[in-house]
Formats: structure tokens, sequence, C-alpha cells
């Protein structure tokens, strides 16, 4: 073998060690296939030590009556907003709203440091930081806030009532007059249920895929 080789040999081992040693997150695209995202021009970020991705939502917090104000703050910690739910600021459009029934949800991106990195206006995608120690919010896991909505809408032609969480099970008979009521998570799966107190019948959905929601939720009657 000589010099040139080896050496090409010694660096590419060199590579491959600092980047396996190492996790990162892909922005901008959903496939876990780094060659494809490669191609994509997708982004390999590498985590800061203080830096968390985010896992599912900030809500409000119940706890806390109903006249909160609320703070959400700029990267640079100054203010972005303020505001209530008798007056919601022109900046902010959350992911889910409704005053009547003080409701207040935004989607979470990451957690840096003491904050909660979150989507602040669904239109423009404007980002802002709810402090993690403001307890007028609390923060949920997808699979919490899913769990905590009162029913789900779902395509019933590509994502099928199962009778069990496989995709070879039993398609079960769909009703678009029921409310389909949320009960468990296991992984993929949703189990739902629908019917009448004391006889209800229940079914497995699938609520995500490539891990984006692909399931409607419906937070009231």
């Amino acid at each position: 073998m000589n010099y040139m080789k080896f050496s090409a040999i010694i660096f590419s081992a060199i590579i491959f060690f600092f980047y396996s040693s190492k996790v990162y997150h892909i922005s901008g695209c959903n496939s876990n296939n780094l060659e494809k995202n490669a191609q994509k021009n997708c982004l390999l970020i590498e985590p800061s030590k203080n830096e968390i991705i985010c896992n599912g939502f900030v809500v409000y917090n119940e706890k806390f009556g109903n006249n909160p104000v609320f703070n959400i703050y700029k990267e640079n910690k100054q203010s972005y907003a303020t505001f209530n739910f008798t007056n919601l600021s022109k900046e902010v459009k959350p992911y889910a709203w409704s005053p009547d029934n003080f409701l207040l949800v935004f989607r979470c991106l990451k957690k840096v440091k003491d904050r909660y990195q979150v989507i602040i206006n669904e239109d423009t995608k404007a980002i802002g930081y709810i402090i993690t120690k403001d307890f007028t919010f609390k923060h949920q896991t997808t699979e919490e806030h899913i769990l905590s909505v009162f029913s789900v809408g779902f395509d019933n032609t590509d994502n099928p009532i199962k009778k069990s969480p496989a995709n070879s099970s039993e398609i079960l008979t769909y009703d678009k007059d029921e409310f389909y009521h949320p009960v468990s998570v296991k992984d993929e799966w949703l189990k739902i249920k629908w019917g009448v107190e004391g006889n209800w019948k229940y079914g497995w959905i699938k609520w995500k895929s490539k891990n984006e929601i692909i399931i409607e939720l419906f937070y009231f009657a």
C-alpha cells in the first residue's frame, strides 16, 4: 500500500469516528436517510449542550385562572408580545386558540436553557420564546397533547380503523357521524373509542407518519 492511499484511509477513519460519536438532528426534512437528505440540501445541525429538540406543545396551564397575562420573548430576551384571553396580540397566531374556552396552544420546537422555542404565528412561522419557569404555561409531549383533546379526525380511506395496532389487522366500520375519542398511544398507533358510555367500541388508527401528525385535533364537542 503506498503512502497516499494509506493516508486517505486514516483520514476517512478519523472523519467517520468524529461524526459517529455525535448526535445530530436534521433541519428542513423528514427523511431519516442522510444520503437522500444531502441531495435535498438539508442541513445537519449539531445541538448545543443546552439545547434539546422539543417533542410536543406548550399550552396554557388551566390552574392559573381565567385572565392570566401571557409573555412571549425574543431570542435576546426582550419582550416580543404580551396578551391575554380578551386581547390577543397581532403578532400571535397560535396552533390552537379559543378565549371562550381558555385554550392556548403553541407548537414547541426546542428547549434552550431556561426557555421553550415555539412557533408563535402559524401563518408567518415567526419564532418566540417562553420562559420554562413561567407556570402559566406547561409543556406536553405530542402523545400527551393528543390524549388531552376531545376527539380526533382522520382520513378513513388512507388511515382506516384497525381492530389491532397492525397494518395487517382487520378493518373496522367507519361512521362519519361519530366522535372518535383518543384513549391511548402505542408507537405510531392511536387507540380510539366511539359509541356511548357503557357500550364503547374500540379500534386503532395511525396518528403520525414520518414524524408528522396525520390526524386532526378537535378540542371541544
